[in-house]
């Protein structure tokens, strides 16, 4: 399915599942509440998209809004990811902002397709409905595993880069392999140990932070070993997830360029 029809549609059921789960979810109501405006943000981006499409002066800005707001707005509803957090997860919380990208990604698609690849700016919102379902099925079936890829933003835009590197790597394995869907490819690949190293310094940053008021000499504060050691936590896990996701994709990659160069 391309074309508007079926955006309208997917947008048209994250509405329907946002008010589903507030009837039905009364536990995950504040935090539905909390997140609603950012769950308005892919739909608003698709209606922008859908109202500028005749529109030439408008049309390629509204085209990149539609497809940059969905990572955006995952991203954000992982800042401080915890228990209450994880626990709306579990609760299908991100299923509108599942839909809402798949809408943006679809209203992205020409609607002549075909077998062609999926155009580059709508692999983003296609990358991050598979985050959002990826995430749901880790907080429902391995919670310990979910917390490791959303405990904080940093460990989600890892995984948010490595659903995206694997949506691009299905179409192209679907279709064909062309150089610059290689080179996009191998960019995000090299970009996920890089985003690790980030999260390292960052968390060394908050760790550090914190040793003064645990050496304090008037006594050490009891929360500062906690902060401590999630600054640590974060270091070590980020780097650990970048390399890993990195050397997965890689060696995906690698199996489909062998592929392609063995192909007639």
């Amino acid at each position: 399915m391309t074309g508007k029809r079926p955006a309208l549609v997917f947008s048209a059921l994250a509405a329907l599942f946002y008010g589903a789960g507030l009837l039905f979810l009364p536990p995950a109501s504040g935090a539905a509440t909390a997140l609603f405006a950012i769950a308005a943000g892919p739909v608003a981006a698709l209606a922008l998209w859908l109202a500028a499409h005749g529109f030439s002066p408008f049309g390629p800005a509204a085209r990149l809004l539609a497809a940059l707001w969905p990572p955006a707005a995952l991203t954000a509803a992982s800042t401080g990811m915890g228990a209450a957090h994880l626990a709306h997860l579990a609760a299908l919380g991100l299923w509108p902002f599942v839909l809402a990208a798949l809408a943006a990604g679809l209203a992205l698609m020409p609607a002549d397709a075909g077998r062609k690849p999926v155009p580059t700016l709508a692999l983003f919102p296609l990358g991050a409905a598979l985050a959002g379902c990826a995430g749901t099925v880790l907080a429902l079936l391995a919670p310990a595993l979910a917390r490791l890829c959303l405990a904080t933003p940093y460990h989600f835009v890892i995984f948010l880069t490595f659903c995206t590197v694997l949506v691009a790597l299905s179409d192209a394995a679907a279709t064909t392999l062309a150089p610059p869907r290689d080179r996009l490819i191998r960019a995000l690949i090299a970009l996920m140990p890089l985003l690790g190293f980030l999260g390292t310094v960052a968390g060394l940053i908050e760790a550090l932070s914190n040793l003064p008021d645990l050496f304090a000499p008037q006594g050490a504060d009891d929360g500062a070993l906690t902060f401590v050691l999630h600054g640590l936590s974060t270091a070590f896990e980020t780097t650990l997830i970048g390399l890993i996701g990195a050397a997965l994709t890689g060696f995906l990659l690698t199996l489909l360029t062998d592929r392609e160069a063995g192909s007639p």
